[in-house]
């Protein structure tokens, strides 16, 4: 299971971060834009079993993934 999402539901911070960490793995997300982060995001640090399905929410709201 992953806690990974494609969308948030409310507001958040826009403080950027530069790595995010999780038992999968850490994504580098400082220096990259919208696409790159959530690539990183979705390649290392999204629970493997929901990979895929992540990249096509991603790409149905105009992500370049």
């Amino acid at each position: 299971m992953s806690t990974v999402v494609p969308r948030l539901d409310g507001p958040v911070t826009s403080f950027q971060h530069s790595y995010i960490v999780s038992e999968q793995g850490t994504a580098t997300i400082w220096g990259h834009d919208a696409p790159g982060q959530a690539g990183q995001v979705i390649g290392h640090v999204a629970h493997p079993s929901v990979r895929q399905q992540l990249r096509e929410a991603g790409r149905s709201l105009g992500l370049r993934l």
